[in-house]
């Protein structure tokens, strides 16, 4: 979606931490590299802790630096998130469409609002919070473009889970398909 809307203006890098058993502290040395000017960071509710030490490390690289967290442990939890973290952004439910709403009025230096679906903020002038707890619901899957597949490293994620859950494969390459959306436990 990003690369749909933005085209070349936006350069992304995605990084696994699980996959490569990355520690949140080696976030600093990948700061050196990219200089991103946002950083979106997507976690379960057993992620939480690594996403806040993630967030802090950023802020503390480059204040100016937008942390913007969804995925499941972000439902209903904007609140929460900004009262024990520095993140800028709570994306609640699918953020498909709302981060890059988000992304473009920001690069485009208007207001960021109140009326971008499950899209919450900290204002970086006043420090104030504003809160739309809706969900963008996404009825036609078709309507969101495709995967960026380049930026998976399929060899590393078919090594490392070789041995523990898919032996008969062998060789072979493979990738696990999720079929539905959202938190796996509603």
């Amino acid at each position: 979606g990003i690369r749909k809307y933005f085209g070349n203006l936006a350069t992304i890098d995605f990084w696994d931490m699980k996959i490569y058993h990355h520690a949140p502290e080696l976030l600093k040395t990948r700061l050196d590299e990219y200089q991103p000017d946002i950083i979106a960071i997507s976690a379960l509710n057993c992620e939480a802790g690594a996403s806040y030490l993630l967030a802090k490390y950023a802020k503390e690289y480059n204040k100016n630096i937008i942390l913007a967290i969804g995925g499941p442990f972000t439902l209903r939890q904007a609140n929460l998130i900004f009262a024990e973290s520095v993140f800028d952004w709570v994306f609640e439910g699918a953020a498909d469409r709302t981060l890059i709403q988000a992304l473009a009025r920001y690069f485009s230096n208007q207001a960021l609002g109140s009326d971008i679906v499950g899209f919450s903020y900290r204002d970086s002038q006043s420090g104030h919070l504003v809160f739309n707890n809706k969900q963008d619901l996404i009825t036609d899957l078709d309507e969101i473009p495709m995967p960026a597949w380049d930026l998976i490293d399929f060899e590393r994620y078919r090594k490392r889970d070789r041995n523990r859950i898919i032996a008969n494969v062998k060789e072979r390459k493979y990738a696990f398909l999720f079929t539905s959306r959202g938190c796996p436990y509603l």
